[in-house]
């Protein structure tokens, strides 16, 4: 499909939170990523995504991947001393 048609999506996968929550449920899913993309009016197949994937996702700013991430997280550790 056309890569202008597929950096739609990914440029909109930014900014619209229902569109992120979608394909980061099913980000282990390549064809349901295409399924979701396809019902949300964006002509996009599995080669455009596979092809995204294998490039390392080198468009994707750090905040779309870590919206489209599964499973990432961070902690924080706090150190509180305590005088006995």
């Amino acid at each position: 499909m056309s890569k202008s048609e597929f950096a739609r999506f990914v440029a909109d996968l930014g900014t619209d939170a229902a569109l992120q929550a979608a394909v980061k449920a099913k980000t282990s899913d390549p064809t349901a990523v295409v399924a979701i993309a396809r019902s949300k009016g964006y002509a996009i197949d599995l080669d455009d995504v596979r092809d995204h994937l294998k490039a390392g996702r080198p468009d994707l700013t750090e905040k779309e991947l870590d919206s489209v991430a599964a499973g990432r997280a961070t902690a924080k550790v706090v150190v509180i001393p305590v005088i006995i």
